[in-house]
């Protein structure tokens, strides 16, 4: 087989009982690849047979593709697979035509044309269609040939229809996908500047949700470029006032060397931007009905607190606590261990989890030396957490594959707010974040 050039076309042609129509449209397209499907009957193979003959003696270049199906409307599921498998042959051993492949939809039986048509629907194809006038006894009349295109987007409204549908639901990927292929598409103005903006939403939406920083980065870098392109000022300002803010912020954390990025919680703003980010994707993932993602972004939120408070106190959870620090709180650790859990246990030296970092938290506060005045927690409130966090974590064993429902990421949210991130963090602050996670979903999910 031949290989097609750069910018060469291939055309997938249905083959009917004669193949006028199809010289045409060869003649018109010059196509270097013909992937060529025809029914086992008579008609069909001679019709085929006639249009090789007329290749070979115009001496034209064209590599083709055969496929060949029986002759029933109850096939058309067989034909689409037939297609599929000449489309994918036809990109494995072409590629440079990947994005120059076509659909003839003329020939062939109606059932024929009809999966070719969603066929070419599904893969958003150009399809092509060739009209001709014929005589009194059926045949063409020669010069009459007209070849129309007619692509998969004039159908955008229920595109479009589909895609809100998708984001709605919080399937911001496949939303990204259907905006995508709209906003190179459409081609009226108003409608455009829509599909592009709701296309820049569902993308940092997206990744948002896998926390790919760099891109929302740059994502929002390009979305504020087309927002004052196109004047749309009342959502310049939620962008530059908070979100930019919040994510140039993000970015400079997300830089830091993974070892020691956790000392740079103690500082209030990377706290906030993380804090933000958790916040957001637990809203997102409720949008997605993701309730299991949910219920480990709250839990995420009461670890990450506890890890910034420990950080100014000097104690990164991955490196550990220094051996100082270690003699100065296991004393008081140890007791606590004992009051509430009924066992002994000293200090860890790394790495530091959710629990134990509780546990050294009221141990800094019993000794006295909470001087920043952030640990407002009690003894009797740890054993309700492990007793919670523990109930999560053996969820698969008490109920199976049982998945997390609403109420059950509901009611874990209420309790992590209440018996850990409004003691930790306080329930001033702690609203001032959420005010602006809220902000955040509305002006992207609005």
């Amino acid at each position: 087989m031949g290989n097609v050039g750069r910018g060469k076309l291939a055309v997938l042609i249905p083959v009917g009982s004669q193949c006028e129509q199809i010289k045409f449209l060869i003649k018109k397209l010059q196509p270097t690849v013909v992937g060529l499907i025809f029914t086992d009957t008579e008609p069909s193979k001679k019709a085929k047979e006639d249009l090789l003959r007329y290749m070979r003696d115009n001496q034209l270049c064209i590599t083709i593709y055969e496929r060949v199906i029986e002759d029933r409307h109850e096939e058309i599921s067989k034909q689409i697979v037939c297609l599929e498998e000449l489309y994918e042959e036809i990109v494995k051993n072409h590629q440079d035509v990947v994005s120059q492949i076509k659909v003839d939809i003329t020939g062939g039986r109606k059932w024929m044309s009809t999966a070719m048509t969603l066929f070419a629907y599904i893969k958003n194809l150009e399809m092509l269609y060739v009209q001709v006038k014929y005589t009194r006894d059926g045949k063409i009349i020669p010069g009459t040939e007209q070849m129309y295109s007619i692509w998969p987007y004039v159908v955008w409204p229920l595109q479009m229809k589909e895609a809100d549908s998708f984001f709605k639901s919080g399937n911001y990927s496949r939303a990204e996908e259907i905006y995508n292929v709209l906003k190179d598409v459409v081609s009226d103005k108003d409608v455009l500047l829509d599909i592009r903006s709701r296309w820049f939403k569902s993308r940092v939406c997206n990744l948002l949700y896998e926390f790919n920083i760099s891109l929302v980065y740059d994502t929002l870098l390009d979305y504020d470029r087309f927002l004052s392109l196109n004047r749309y000022y009342e959502f310049k300002d939620d962008l530059q006032e908070l979100i930019h803010p919040w994510v140039n912020v993000l970015k400079e954390f997300d830089e830091y060397d993974n070892k020691t990025k956790i000392s740079y919680l103690s500082d209030e703003k990377y706290f906030r931007a993380v804090f933000i980010l958790l916040e957001l994707c637990g809203k997102l993932a409720m949008k997605k009905k993701d309730y299991e993602k949910g219920i480990l972004l709250a839990y995420r939120k009461a670890e990450l607190t506890v890890q910034s408070i420990l950080s100014v106190y000097g104690i990164n959870v991955k490196e550990g606590i220094s051996e100082e620090l270690r003699e100065k709180y296991n004393s008081a650790f140890s007791e606590i261990n004992m009051h509430v859990y009924e066992t002994f246990s000293d200090i860890p030296k790394s790495p530091i989890g959710f629990l134990v970092g509780l546990e050294i938290l009221l141990a800094i506060k019993e000794l006295g030396n909470d001087i920043h005045n952030r640990i407002n927690i009690e003894r009797s409130a740890l054993k309700r957490i492990r007793n919670e966090v523990e109930k999560r974590n053996l969820l698969w064993i008490e109920h199976g594959f049982k998945c997390a429902s609403l109420d059950d990421l509901n009611n874990f949210e209420k309790f992590i707010k209440k018996e850990v991130l409004s003691n930790l963090i306080g329930d001033k602050n702690l609203g001032k974040y959420i005010a602006d996670s809220k902000k955040i979903l509305r002006f992207l999910t609005g």
